[in-house]
């Protein structure tokens, strides 16, 4: 990937109308996903066209073939977060736009911050809210995309 993604002027308002573009979508793997879902956020709140999602849609279409892109590639989701140019924060001091990554059947699991609430992906639920303070007491890293 070329240069880290920033936050873009009027990223605040690209990130709402893609967490209402998304909220409630089926969960597909390779397009809904966690990992998808949190980069699509970057890519909305950088101003940018599928610069980070468009590298991995469609590049796995079930659990396994997640975990096999994972172990060939030696990448996860906080891998390429952090590759696209996120920063850790503490945990704590989160806010809308952050990152949250927790383990969670064998994955790093991408949640997207909107505040109390984060927007997750999971096969049983699809793309839903969970609460933020409960993804941080299993352990989230918290990676936030500098302005």
């Amino acid at each position: 990937m070329g240069a880290a993604l920033r936050k873009a002027e009027g990223w605040d308002v690209r990130l709402a109308r893609w967490v209402d573009s998304r909220r409630g979508a089926v969960f597909v793997w390779g397009e809904t996903d966690c990992a998808l879902l949190a980069f699509e956020a970057l890519d909305a709140m950088a101003g940018n066209l599928e610069t980070l999602a468009g590298r991995f849609r469609g590049q796995w279409q079930d659990r396994l073939g997640a975990l096999r892109y994972q172990h060939h590639h030696a990448t996860d989701a906080r891998q390429e977060l952090e590759k696209a140019g996120c920063v850790p924060i503490a945990p704590g001091f989160q806010q809308r736009g952050d990152v949250l990554v927790a383990p969670r059947d064998g994955f790093a699991c991408a949640h997207v911050c909107t505040g109390r609430m984060s927007l997750a992906a999971w096969p049983d639920l699809g793309v839903h809210w969970c609460d933020t303070a409960a993804v941080l007491a299993i352990g989230a890293v918290v990676l936030r995309l500098p302005d």
